[in-house]
């Protein structure tokens, strides 16, 4: 079976790893390296080198993390693909892996504003993403009943896709959500694991 995915890289965003979204990540990563994908790993948890929460004043003192910076952004620009595990933490995203998204996805590298003499200021709120032609699929783990975010319009789904992927030029997109995870048993869990084995050899 021929893949366009060459590179894969795999972002973790719980702190755990004897958590359900570690535990995915190694069926996912096993099932594409049994395809020959080439796969890396970033660990927000454990980053070797260490990138620092955004703290700054101002925007030179930006400056100051760029190499750590630019050593992830350039894992990003290798990989084809981006698969990303993490559960959901009071309707959001844990905070290293939100601090790396911040860090990493700035203007210039993910993306940039081109302005227009004739838009509004309003209306600049897409700029243009840097990182078309990647894909992504998100794994996503939860204690509630889908249909509880169902009824909100799955807000987390919504930052993904519109204000990361999207924003950043993505738009082949996958989500697998995993529900209840809590109070899950193993058999479900196993079936959870084969599933993203399967999905990782389909990269």
């Amino acid at each position: 079976m021929k893949h366009k995915t060459h590179n894969l890289l795999v972002i973790l965003g719980h702190p755990s790893t004897k958590s359900l979204s570690h535990k995915l990540a190694a069926s996912y990563i096993a099932g594409a390296r049994s395809e020959g994908i080439n796969v890396e790993v970033i660990d927000t948890y454990r980053l070797d080198p260490e990138l620092p929460f955004v703290d700054y004043e101002d925007y030179p003192d930006w400056d100051r993390d760029a190499g750590v910076r630019q050593h992830y952004q350039a894992m990003i620009t290798k990989a084809d693909k981006i698969a990303i595990f993490h559960p959901i933490w009071w309707g959001g995203l844990p905070p290293k892996l939100k601090n790396f998204l911040d860090q990493t996805l700035t203007p210039g590298f993910a993306y940039k504003y081109t302005f227009k003499a004739w838009v509004p200021n309003a209306f600049r709120i897409k700029p243009t993403g840097y990182l078309k032609g990647k894909k992504a699929h998100i794994f996503i783990t939860y204690d509630a009943y889908t249909f509880v975010y169902l009824g909100l319009l799955f807000p987390f789904i919504t930052i993904w896709a519109v204000f990361i992927l999207f924003f950043c030029g993505i738009t082949n997109m996958k989500f697998t959500l995993h529900q209840r995870v809590r109070w899950t048993g193993e058999a479900t869990r196993e079936k959870w694991l084969k599933r993203a084995k399967k999905r990782g050899t389909q990269v």
